[in-house]
């Protein structure tokens, strides 16, 4: 997270906040908690790293030809929250596992050991692994996503597709706007009505665009049905949108707005 160069400072609390030994129970920090961290450090927010186990097996095999192959294999788990002191509940929760590898062969155990990392490295290249991971969940970063837009005969479809391509986005919605409005066809009306909803995401219209997505998707299910290409492809645009206008919000709440 300090790499991201996003915050002004991401600073290490060099002590256990929690002091039982009850290692394998998740707890959530109180909100007091929370704000003693932030009033000792100087802090805006906390991110927590809770219930954070480690399991480490090393497994050696011996070959006829006259060669041994070693393996590590590390699993992790854990729960890192977000906290901002003027909220009860953590502002974002995030669930990680995974596992790591490690496997290497050579002539003999001697030379083996010099191949495979020790379990002390083992274990923190998989604590770096996790937290890269992990880390993508609390600062802004970039999804690449696959849109699309309907295109279909005659001078206003080719013109807003025309804006479209030279992102044009306030054209091509005034173009889509009009055929939505004149078409009689479902089919048709559902193919502007999915346009509107991408422009108005190119605009960062997001609740815009999720409406629109919502009428596409109804007019696509009455002239195809629910099980058509269009009307699943536009359930899961619906989805992404959901998500979108979610993550806005908690992205909102982290500037204070």
């Amino acid at each position: 997270m300090a790499d991201m160069s996003y915050f002004n400072d991401v600073l290490l609390y060099h002590d256990a906040v929690r002091k039982d030994d009850v290692y394998y129970e998740d707890k959530k920090l109180t909100q007091d908690q929370v704000q003693a961290l932030c009033d000792e450090t100087g802090s805006d927010a906390v991110i927590s790293l809770d219930r954070m186990l480690f399991e480490s097996r090393k497994n050696v095999v011996a070959f006829a030809e006259g060669y041994v192959e070693g393996e590590i294999q590390v699993k992790m788990s854990g729960v890192v929250r977000g906290y901002l002191p003027s909220r009860p509940n953590p502002l974002a929760t995030v669930y990680v596992a995974d596992s790591l590898f490690f496997m290497e062969d050579a002539p003999n155990l001697i030379l083996l050991d010099r191949y495979l990392p020790s379990s002390e490295n083992a274990l923190r290249a998989s604590a770096e692994y996790i937290g890269a991971k992990a880390s993508p969940n609390f600062v802004p970063h970039w999804n690449s996503e696959t849109r699309w837009y309907y295109n279909a005969m005659g001078s206003r479809w080719k013109e807003a597709s025309a804006y479209a391509q030279s992102e044009k986005w306030d054209k091509a919605v005034e173009h889509w706007m009009h055929l939505y409005e004149k078409s009689n066809s479902p089919k048709a009306k559902a193919k502007a009505a999915s346009n509107l909803a991408l422009g108005n995401e190119m605009k960062t219209n997001l609740d815009e665009a999720y409406e629109w997505a919502n009428k596409s998707y109804e007019l696509f299910k009455k002239s195809e049905g629910e099980d058509g290409k269009n009307t699943k492809l536009l359930a899961l645009y619906i989805e992404v949108l959901r998500n979108r206008i979610r993550s806005d919000k908690k992205l909102n709440m982290q500037f204070g707005e």
